[in-house]
């Protein structure tokens, strides 16, 4: 066989590789078409089982604090409840550095003459009274002091000025309002003085002649 000959032979050869190769691969890339149709299919399957799983993790995470955050607020309300209570029930106490600094304030006003009664049936209230009294007599307040039971109640602390008390009593019997509400105290007034109900009362006889009163009932 002549060179020429099998030079067209392999040309022959080649172009029908070329060509079936080229069928092959058209064959192919036809064939894959459904595949990756498939495939996107189930990627978008993938994609909205996970957006779907998300969204439900997220529901039951929200819905999970929710119900913590309600918890911890009924909780810092029992909290706050308990507390108040707990005040309520405390008794009322003066410390040293209040009777200090009650003395300081009221000294200002010493040589002002004053009527303390206090519900002496009531512990608590002879716990409070006891160390008031001593500040008041501490800071040279002239006090007169009547223990007992009086026909109204007094709820905390009450304080009353004469109606023809001068105006230096007044300005004392609000520093003594103020002063106790600055230990955290209840105190009412100061109001026009009443007369005095008492149904048992151990006491001077003069008592309740002072153009200020202080009245010392339950908490």
């Amino acid at each position: 066989m002549s060179l020429e000959s099998s030079a067209s032979l392999w040309d022959a050869i080649s172009f029908w590789f070329v060509a079936v190769g080229a069928a092959l691969a058209f064959v192919g890339a036809v064939a894959s078409v459904p595949a990756r149709r498939t495939n996107r299919r189930l990627a978008r399957e993938k994609e909205e089982i996970a957006r779907r799983e998300k969204h439900s993790t997220d529901r039951a995470i929200a819905e999970a604090n929710a119900r913590a955050a309600e918890a911890n607020q009924k909780a810092e309300e029992e909290r706050l409840a308990r507390i108040q209570i707990e005040q309520r029930l405390a008794p009322r106490i003066l410390g040293n550095a209040d009777l200090e600094d009650l003395l300081r304030q009221l000294s200002k006003f010493a040589g002002q003459a004053i009527d303390v009664f206090a519900y002496d049936q009531n512990r608590e209230v002879v716990g409070i009274a006891s160390p008031l009294i001593a500040a008041l007599k501490a800071a040279r307040w002239s006090v007169l002091v009547e223990t007992g039971a009086e026909g109204r109640v007094v709820s905390g602390m009450l304080v009353e000025v004469s109606s023809d008390a001068s105006p230096a009593s007044h300005d004392a019997a609000n520093a003594l309002v103020s002063a106790l509400r600055s230990k955290g105290l209840t105190v009412a007034g100061p109001t026009p003085k009443t007369p005095s109900l008492n149904l048992m009362s151990i006491g001077p006889a003069n008592f309740d002649k002072a153009p200020v009163k202080l009245t010392i009932g339950a908490k």
